[in-house]
């Protein structure tokens, strides 16, 4: 994910906090400059979600001990980038690198049959293993599917295929899925075996 600069427009800018955050610390003392500038920003009242997005990668990356791969200014900062269009902040993965597009393709693949409910547990999965922006945003969560080339359907079988999705979903706990009851069962171990997919990295957050 890259970002414009005057999104970093800030008097002691939010790049410049990041940027530090990035060269002097870790995965141990890092949290706590991240939870104060998420507090920040969420009670600014005039945060964008492209600086949410942002924090959220580089503390992704810092917990996960990829900060070799962070070059922040070269790396995040387009000048001929504008605002995110409203496309763009419907997206519903935090992070669409290479690494979560591969992971994403890997879950696809093993758990996918041709099922909606396939699709819902695994959209499942991937929110309560944080990396889905929103529950229930299933329309940008198949398109992204469509987009990756890890489905197929035209214009009828996509609203199927949500339909499908919506329809599941409603038969649901919106608790994680580790604490449905055993009446979830096979949905409850769908979902452990997609968690089990997508390792240690991204961990079970809800």
């Amino acid at each position: 994910m890259r970002i414009s600069k005057k999104v970093l427009d800030r008097q002691f800018s939010l790049g410049m906090i990041l940027d530090y955050c990035i060269k002097h610390t870790n995965h141990r003392t890092v949290p706590p400059i991240i939870s104060m500038l998420n507090v920040f920003l969420r009670n600014s009242g005039n945060s964008t979600q492209e600086e949410r997005d942002i924090i959220d990668q580089v503390e992704y990356k810092l917990l996960n001990n990829e900060v070799d791969n962070i070059r922040f200014f070269e790396d995040l900062i387009d000048d001929s980038l504008s605002e995110p269009s409203g496309d763009d902040k419907g997206k519903c993965f935090k992070f669409a690198n290479d690494f979560i597009r591969e992971k994403v393709a890997e879950v696809v693949n093993t758990i996918y049959h041709g099922e909606h409910a396939d699709l819902a547990l695994i959209e499942v999965a991937f929110y309560d293993h944080g990396q889905l922006r929103k529950r229930n945003s299933h329309t940008a969560f198949v398109n992204t599917l469509l987009s990756w080339g890890l489905i197929k359907a035209n214009d009828a079988e996509l609203n199927q295929i949500i339909s499908g999705i919506k329809d599941k979903y409603k038969r649901l706990p919106t608790k994680g899925y580790k604490e449905w009851d055993d009446i979830f069962l096979n949905d409850k171990n769908r979902c452990n075996e997609i968690g089990k997919l997508l390792g240690p990295t991204m961990k079970y957050q809800r």
